[in-house]
């Protein structure tokens, strides 16, 4: 540039040469200085405004004929875009794209001057305001209007200048969507952004390769830029799934660039970052529209982002360290800011397939990271700065990481600490207003907080789900619309679950024959669907309620979920040291609810699906499912009265579990089921503790519920028909648990019927004893036992009788039947009652599935499949003998195989041997704590048949002595079993030293 350039003199010039970019400065004398013109009142002449579609044929930006003319108002808002704004919009990356590009292009292109500055203008009126929104009425704002109407006008005239200038078309666009997306219109900003990369994809590719370095330097700031753009809008998009916007472009997938093994500069893991959580989020919008009907798309698509954040994280550990290592600058605050970005993306990642808020819970510590990092780099770089004013930024941006923080995350500190910040460091990214934002986090914390004041996690019932997000800048009105769980039922004790949702509906389905079809869709299904969909053979599971089954939602996980935080308190409080760390000395029962609500992901089976059903690729069909003739099923979805019919190939298994009992007592009826009357599915989906608790039964569930609630403040009544609680377990076992609970208040009434209810109002009702005792309590929980379910099974259409009656079965797992020589039909889990717990049924999952495939493999050998190497284990052992089971009391009952009772009535001639656990390893466990264990012994043999452990998690004690039993170990072989000392484990020598050996 000449050196008698006004633009050097005056100090406005970026001191760049403009011949590097292929123009030539016209401009050798200044304007004669002139007053500020004086602007009308605002008006939007920015009407009529779209995007930008330049005609063809392609060419280079060319000079335009209109020097780079400006007044003084003019000079100050380019000095003002020089020093500050572009800085700002370059965030905290080296980037010459606003600092030597955009300022070198507005010496021969007018429609580049004009935009930045209407710019500069729309930047000075949000300094001015110190809101970091513009002021609609003051001088500032009226300007850049005026100068964004005349970028517009510009544009025109050289657009139909018949010269067609593609790049310029594509840098207007970018200022463009920056102006719209300041000034608040986020609509018009993207359809800008999308114009923008539509014409960045059409340069041809002999435009890019004639293109100079500063062209081509242009060309990847802009589309980068674009892209950043891009992530703002995708950002808002997705908390509004359901808005149609010209980026739903859902079905259409983007190929990430490779990301290498190690980054070799900065600026290459910030793109590879960007396009990454571009990606992310399309990926989270695409699957909340899909609501129930995600499949294994999404768990493949979930899957693969993963692995790409795993792989960036590798390649950016090297370049961040050394960045970090060096003085702080702007690069160190960038290097921080991509580490917020990329964690949010993995956090919604892992959520993009869950329908609750419970799922954000496991992402604490990320949260706080998150918080912590930026508060150190907007402290440090207000320090570099020496500044607190607002910022305009179109990095990666803050304030989306810290919104998801603020509005994810029901840590109650790190929530608030981050609507904090966004409050305290007033900025914009893009379309991200950081005030504003605040604001909606607020409001939704303050809804949320309010049903739980003094808890430090908020309830999954009090959790508020954003559904939409509608902002409108201009006019400062924000609408947000929420979802909050409903609390339904038995005085505000549980939530209304539907257990009917909606997808998979067997009209949508492509095919109606499948090799295999398995009706049940719970754990005992998940396991045999992998196995025989892994060989090779299609799969279909029919399911008429949650997927995942009783066991998931209704049995073995919630009521473990509970009762594990009891466990562990009682462990506590046995200790000194520990006792007196515990402050209130009661467990906290809104946290104890919350962690179970996040084991059972809310009621919702979709995280499930994802998981088993999508990993498998077995089809899943919604509806019930009866056998309709050899090899045949139907399925009748909920609520309809049409039945759809499938075809099995080679077989149809049978997983429908049990159902619980009902018995026939006087005025049982009159209680609401579900308020006055629990099951136990009512029993471990509630979210308070009942004032008196009624539970008829004392088996597993009547205790471990007796156990539970008495733990977290309710009044409890077992009553147990015999005359002991848990009868199917060793005596002594059990009086061990009854005096646990009785110790912790519960009221426990042994050889006693319940001859009458009687039902007073709402919640108030009377349980009258056959021996005439009255019980007067708030809820009554049926606990008297479960029973197969083969009720309305289509049965009779093969020649069997269900109703309530197990299926028997060989040893195969296979039902005899009259149709074909070949087993086509098998019963796996509770619905053969051969032994009614979750592991044995995937255990009789496991010998089914060898059975199908090996009589493909040996009958069928044109049918390819793949077998796996233990497919010869065809025959199930044991049975009831040799079965282990867990009941988790307090303490626990940990049992395997025969009782010294069932042993004898079963005809075999033993012994028994007892032991305490007062043992080193015991004792250091726990101060006191009870314990008792008992060996079975037969006679002669000296083998092990029988096992009870009763103690604090004697869950983990049976494994060891079930291995003994199904291998038929004899005492003289299991003395070279020697455990540690000191443990627990050591239990196993006493026993051998009881039993002289």
């Amino acid at each position: 540039m000449a050196p008698e350039c006004a633009q050097l003199t005056n100090g406005s010039c970026v001191r760049y040469r403009c011949q590097e970019y292929g123009a030539f400065c016209e401009y050798r004398h200044p304007r004669p200085r002139v007053a500020a013109p004086k602007v009308s009142p605002p008006q939007d002449r920015r009407r009529d405004l779209v995007p930008i579609q330049p005609r063809p044929p392609l060419q280079r930006m060319t000079s335009s004929l209109d020097p780079f003319k400006c007044d003084e108002v003019e000079g100050r808002y380019f000095r003002l875009f020089q020093e500050e704004l572009a800085f700002d919009l370059s965030g905290y990356f080296e980037t010459p794209f606003w600092t030597r590009i955009i300022p070198q292009q507005c010496h021969h292109e007018p429609a580049i001057k004009h935009a930045i500055f209407a710019l500069s203008a729309l930047y000075k009126s949000a300094m001015s305001s110190k809101t970091n929104t513009a002021n609609l009425d003051d001088e500032h704002f009226k300007f850049a209007l005026v100068q964004q109407s005349q970028a517009i006008n510009s544009l025109r005239r050289d657009l139909s200048s018949g010269r067609p200038q593609m790049r310029l078309a594509l840098v207007a666009s970018l200022l463009f969507s920056c102006f719209e997306s300041f000034h608040g219109d986020w609509e018009t900003a993207s359809q800008q952004i999308y114009s923008g990369l539509n014409i960045l994809k059409h340069l041809s590719e002999d435009e890019r390769r004639h293109a100079t370095n500063g062209l081509a330097d242009m060309d990847f700031e802009v589309g980068l830029t674009l892209r950043r753009l891009k992530l703002q809008i995708l950002s808002f998009l997705a908390m509004n799934p359901m808005c149609e916007h010209p980026f739903n472009d859902l079905n259409v997938e983007e190929v990430m660039p490779d990301i290498p093994d190690q980054f070799t500069t900065f600026n290459e893991a910030f793109a590879a970052a960007t396009n990454l959580a571009v990606s992310v989020l399309r990926h989270s919008r695409r699957s909340a529209r899909c609501g129930n009907e995600l499949g294994p798309r999404e768990l493949i698509a979930q899957q693969y982002l993963q692995g790409l954040v795993d792989q960036w994280n590798k390649a950016y550990e090297p370049i961040f360290l050394k960045i970090c290592q060096s003085i702080v600058n702007q690069a160190y605050l960038g290097a921080l800011q991509l580490r917020i970005c990329v964690w949010k993306c993995e956090i919604m990642i892992a959520a993009s397939l869950s329908n609750t808020e419970v799922v954000y819970d496991s992402f604490i510590t990320q949260f706080q990271r998150i918080t912590h990092f930026a508060r150190h780099v907007l402290q440090t770089d207000q320090a570099i700065r020496q500044s607190d004013g607002p910022r305009l930024q179109y990095g990666m941006g803050l304030i989306m990481a810290l919104f998801y923080t603020a509005t994810r995350c029901r840590d109650f500190s790190v929530r608030r600490e981050a609507i904090a910040i966004l409050r305290k460091w007033p900025c914009t990214n893009g379309i991200w207003h950081s005030l504003q934002a605040a604001k909606v986090a607020e409001w939704i914390a303050d809804i949320e907080e309010e049903c739980c004041v003094g808890m430090r996690f908020i309830p999954g019932d009090c959790r508020v789900k954003m559904q939409s997000l509608k902002v409108s800048f201009q006019k400062g009105v924000i609408t947000v619309e929420c979802m909050q769980y409903s609390v339904n039922g038995f005085n505000m004790a549980s939530r209304s679950i539907n257990v009917h949702p909606t997808g998979y509906h067997p009209a949508s389905l492509t095919q109606t024959a499948f090799d295999i079809i398995i009706i049940g869709g719970g754990p005992v299904t998940s396991f045999a669907e992998n196995r025989l969909a892994k060989a090779g053979l299609s799969v279909a599971v029919i399911e008429h309620e949650l997927y995942g089954g009783e066991c998931h939602f209704f049995g073995c996980i919630p009521s473990k979920a509970l009762l594990r935080p009891v466990e562990a308190f009682e462990a506590a409080k046995a200790i000194d040291g520990a006792r007196e760390a515990i402050g209130t000395n009661k467990l906290d029962v809104a946290a104890v609810f919350e962690r179970r609500d996040r084991f059972v992901d809310l009621w919702d089976d979709k995280t499930w699906i994802s998981i088993s059903n999508g990993a498998s690729g077995a089809t899943l069909v919604r509806g019930f499912g009866r056998i309709a003739g050899m090899k045949k099923v139907s399925v009748q979805p909920h609520g309809e009265t049409q039945k759809y019919h499938l075809d099995a190939n080679i077989a149809i298994i049978i997983a429908t579990g049990s159902t619980h009992n009902v018995p026939a007592i006087l005025g049982i009826e009159s209680l609401d089921e579900g308020t006055e009357l629990w099951s136990n599915r009512d029993a471990v989906a509630a979210n308070v503790a009942p004032e008196h608790l009624i539970i008829l039964g004392a088996g597993p569930v009547g205790s471990e519920m007796a156990t539970f609630y008495s733990a977290i403040g309710s009044k409890v009544t077992l009553i147990s028909s015999t005359a002991e609680i848990l009868p199917m377990v060793e005596g002594a076992a059990a009086k061990i648990v009854r005096k646990s609970l009785e110790a912790n208040g519960v009221s426990i009434k042994l050889s006693s019927r319940v001859s009458k209810i009687e039902k007073h109002a709402a919640n108030s009702l009377t349980v009258v004893l056959s021996s005439g005792e009255m019980i007067s309590g708030s809820v009554l929980l049926n606990a008297t036992g479960r029973s197969p379910r083969t009720f309305d099974l289509g049965l009779d259409s093969i020649g069997l009788t269900g109703e309530g009656q197990p299926l028997k079965t060989d040893a195969r797992l296979a039902v005899p039947t009259a149709q074909g020589t070949e087993p086509w039909l098998f019963a796996i889990g509770d619905v053969n009652d051969l032994a009614p717990t979750t592991h044995m049924g995937v255990y009789q999952a496991r010998i089914a599935c060898n059975v199908i495939l090996s009589s493909i493999r040996n009958k069928q050998p044109s049918v390819k499949i793949d077998t796996p190497i233990g497919v010869t284990v065809t025959e199930a052992k044991g049975g009831q003998s040799t079965f282990a089971q867990v009941i988790f009391t307090e303490p626990n009952i940990g049992t395997v195989g025969h009782t010294f009772a069932s042993a004898q009535s079963a005809g075999l001639k033993v012994r028994a041997v007892d032991s305490d656990f007062s043992i080193a390893g015991a004792w250091l466990y726990g101060d006191g704590q009870p314990g008792w264990a008992r060996w079975v012994i037969e006679e002669g043999t000296d083998k092990l048949v029988g096992a009870t452990f009763c103690c604090v998690e004697g869950s983990e004690f049976v494994n060891a002595s079930q291995v003994a039993i199904l291998q038929g170990l004899t005492l003289k072989e299991m003395v070279h079993v020697v455990p540690p000392f000191p443990t627990r484990g050591e239990i196993w020598t006493h026993l051998l030293n009881a039993a002289g050996f």
